[in-house]
């Protein structure tokens, strides 16, 4: 059957997608092994039998897995936002800053 292995893919990359939503990043990155085993199980003569909406759909999940548009990299750095105010080091240069103190070197 050979959508059988893209069945695969599209299932590992709607669990990656939902994971990453949620923010379930050790879970996400067991699904993401496994979407690229699924990927990897694609044969050429599968590839060349799919539909131009399956290859479509394998064109956009390549870009999205290689964070083509920045959203990937935009959703870390916001994560970095709530995550820095925890970091003992942020929290004092911030606290100099507000204090006037050179927070360099």
């Amino acid at each position: 059957m050979p959508n059988n292995n893209f069945n695969d893919v599209t299932i590992h990359a709607a669990a990656l997608a939902e994971l990453i939503e949620q923010e379930q990043y050790d879970d996400a990155v067991s699904v993401a092994d496994k979407l690229a085993a699924s990927i990897r199980q694609l044969s050429r003569s599968e590839l060349m039998a799919l539909s131009a909406e399956q290859q479509r759909y394998l064109y956009e999940l390549a870009e999205w897995l290689t964070d083509e548009e920045g959203a990937m990299n935009k959703r870390s750095r916001q994560l970095i936002d709530v995550i820095a105010p925890f970091n003992k080091k942020s929290e004092l240069k911030t606290n100099n800053k507000y204090q006037g103190k050179n927070t360099h070197g």
